[in-house]
């Protein structure tokens, strides 16, 4: 009896220190939390308060040595080092010499740019600043490997560009660019590329000609070729860019009869077979965009607008064949450290000339559904001939992945999303000129990512709000443009 006394006490000891001991160990975690949390505030201060003062330090350039060229022109560095003149505090010289060491990279005349400022005493005293640049040239030749979106449905291609880089020494390139689809697309470009002398980098003339063949996507029964001549030029600055190109297109488009075939063994009517055959279509196409996004594959602030106008006229002719306006939107706003949303709208309008009996030809308005979208009804989809008008918009938030650390690799390439998306159509074809039951909207969550700088990838799983569109499923995408 007495042993089981003593045995019940014990045991009763043993949970009282059990329970003491994790209420010390409680402590311990909650008192090393609070100090992590006092060292990260602290250095968040520190931070703070240091870039406080370089903002408020007086600073001043008073040379610029560059150090590596061999073929390239003065002209095309002095050009980028003006805004280093004009440089007041110190954060501005951070802040500047990080902008011209990015210039430098993109002119695609330099393997490494590095920068390094240093110290110099005035003679009354000042404190002055000299910036040594030390650059490396690019051989004459180049080539780089990628990856980029199709014409085909979830078609992923290989991409392979080489030429000549900085041939005459002024920034000025030879490029040969060759795309193979994993379906049907095969395409082979020479662009002649050259920089605009005193003006910001990305400013350019080109001249090029390509040869394209591929089958349309949604299942139209067109084999599509196009060989192309255009000429163009592109003004940057800051944020702001303005486009210009003239085209002539050769289009040939030759009937997939594969795809008219029926069950019983003839061939139905579509009505895109009226574009078979060749067209040639001289355009003119103008530009504005607005990019002011902290990141172009992953961003969590900023804004971007754009608005293109593209007009084709019928050869020989001053009539007008067609005119197309596209214009989209991307906001972006961060909630706290690590939580950002975000919306994305893009509209399409395609406006057919009253003068010419002739549709628009259909390669030209068939790329604006995303791969959520889907038509319904056998014939919706034997008779579609693209769309005249097309509108998608996009709410995200976007966060870190749970349960990992925001300082991880994968935190910092992959992030976690959910979104409502929706996509209005009205097709070209004049028996099926009709809008798709209005917008079709869906709710989806996933992971996004970036696969280095090649492109961005979505992994999601896609509900869609309305009963008998489609059904939920699993979707991946991977590209450079995204809504």
């Amino acid at each position: 009896m007495w042993q089981n006394v003593a045995a019940y006490f014990q045991l009763r000891e043993d949970k009282q220190k059990s329970a003491e001991r994790k209420l010390i160990e409680k402590e311990i975690r909650e008192g090393k939390l609070k100090v992590k949390r006092i060292k990260r505030d602290l250095r968040e201060y520190r931070d703070l308060k240091f870039r406080k003062q370089m903002k408020d330090m007086k600073a001043k350039i008073s040379k610029v040595n560059i150090d590596g060229l061999e073929k390239t022109k003065d002209y095309l560095i002095t050009d980028r080092l003006k805004p280093l003149f004009h440089v007041q505090s110190f954060q501005d010289i951070i802040e500047t010499t990080k902008r011209v060491q990015r210039d430098l990279k993109e002119l695609g005349c330099f393997r490494t740019v590095n920068i390094v400022v240093d110290t110099v005493e005035s003679d009354d005293g000042e404190q002055l600043y000299e910036v040594n640049i030390k650059v490396t040239e690019l051989g004459l030749t180049y080539m780089n490997v990628g990856l980029t979106n199709c014409y085909e449905e979830n078609e992923v291609g290989l991409v392979v560009r080489t030429g000549l880089c900085n041939v005459t020494g002024r920034g000025d390139r030879v490029q040969v660019e060759i795309t193979r689809g994993v379906n049907s697309t095969r395409e082979t470009s020479l662009s002649l590329v050259r920089p605009i002398k005193g003006l910001q980098t990305g400013s350019k003339f080109y001249v090029s000609i390509s040869n394209q063949q591929y089958n349309l996507p949604f299942n139209i029964p067109l084999v599509q070729g196009n060989r192309s001549l255009s000429l163009g030029s592109e003004v940057r600055n800051g944020s702001v860019t303005l486009s210009c190109k003239l085209g002539l297109d050769l289009a040939k488009s030759i009937v997939n009869w594969s795809r008219l075939a029926t069950l019983q063994g003839a061939h139905r009517w579509s009505p895109v077979m009226e574009n078979a055959g060749y067209q040639l279509m001289p355009s003119l196409k103008t530009g504005f965009s607005l990019n002011m996004l902290d990141s172009q594959l992953l961003p969590t602030h900023g804004i971007k607008f754009y608005l293109t106008h593209l007009l084709a006229m019928i050869p020989w002719t001053g009539d007008v064949n067609f005119q197309q306006i596209k214009s989209g939107i991307s906001a972006y706003y961060p909630f706290g450290k690590y939580v950002s949303g975000g919306f994305a709208a893009m509209v399409s309008h395609t406006f057919p000339s009253n003068s010419s009996s002739s549709q628009v030809p259909v390669h030209m308005i068939s790329d604006t559904r995303g791969g959520l979208f889907t038509r319904q009804g056998s014939q919706a989809l034997n008779n579609y001939s693209g769309d005249l008008t097309s509108i998608l918009y996009k709410f995200s938030i976007t966060s870190k992945l749970p349960l990992l650390q925001a300082n991880s690799m994968l935190c910092k390439f992959t992030r976690f999303h959910t979104y409502l998306t929706g996509q209005y159509f009205r097709e070209q074809s004049a028996q099926w000129n009709r809008s798709l039951s209005g917008f079709t909207h869906y709710f989806g969550i996933g992971l996004v990512g970036t696969i280095s700088d090649l492109g961005r990838f979505e992994l999601n799983y896609n509900i869609p709000l309305k009963q008998g569109v489609a059904k939920p499923g699993l979707s991946f995408g991977f590209g450079t443009e995204f809504l």
